[in-house]
């Protein structure tokens, strides 16, 4: 082997946008399709990962410099503690898998 490593992310998506409006779209976007079940913890649990990175780039018009940034929005399903959510049947099995 040569040594690199390749990850594959079933579903990954990379959107650009130029906009507040746009990045409000895409979030909507990934928000409708979040798993999630309740429990008595939390009314809306996500069963599923979710990562958001952010990259920016800012150009000043009078210096022509550019200044980057990169933001990483990290989501984990099922954080809660299980002995607290009271769940039953399937929910216990997938919170220990996650």
């Amino acid at each position: 082997a040569d040594g690199s490593v390749r990850v594959s992310v079933k579903e990954l998506t990379l959107q650009v946008v130029h906009s507040l409006e746009e990045v409000s779209e895409v979030l909507a976007m990934g928000y409708k399709t979040r798993a999630t079940a309740s429990n008595q913890v939390n009314l809306h649990s996500s069963r599923s990962h979710s990562i958001i990175t952010v990259n920016i780039r800012i150009q000043n018009n009078a210096t022509q410099a550019i200044t980057r940034s990169k933001l990483h929005l990290i989501d984990l399903a099922g954080s809660e503690r299980l002995a607290k959510t009271e769940s039953v049947d399937e929910r216990p099995k997938e919170a220990q898998k996650i």
